[in-house]
């Protein structure tokens, strides 16, 4: 099944956002691409190899508030603002295969943080 997936304005319009290095940009909108329904992602360094961004992209979605770290050994991390920017159909939804990890956020207006 085909996974559709939303940007909202309200966060890529951010100045923060438009501040950020190109190559940190195009992560972000690939990285809200391949993410799972909770918005967690495990591959963020192999894309950003990919894309031609490096640590300091990450970094910087990180400093940022994009981007939270949600386990070292597992190299996983979450888009804090994936409520904000998708909103999945209860008969579309495919829970995360990493809830351990996901239980250990907190939510706040919509936005993921580590408790």
């Amino acid at each position: 099944m085909t996974k559709k997936r939303s940007f909202s304005p309200s966060i890529t319009e951010e100045i923060k956002f438009h501040n950020l290095p190109l190559t940190a940009q195009a992560l972000y909108f690939h990285l809200g691409m391949i993410a799972d329904d909770d918005g967690v992602v495990d591959r963020v360094h192999s894309l950003a190899n990919y894309l031609g961004a490096d640590i300091n992209d990450i970094d910087a979605l990180i400093n940022r508030g994009y981007l939270l770290k949600i386990s070292e050994s597992k190299k996983l991390y979450v888009l804090t603002d994936w409520l904000i920017n998708n909103t999945i159909r209860k008969d579309r939804y495919k829970p995360t295969i990493h809830g351990e990890e996901l239980a250990k956020l907190g939510l706040n207006n919509k936005r993921y943080y580590l408790r």
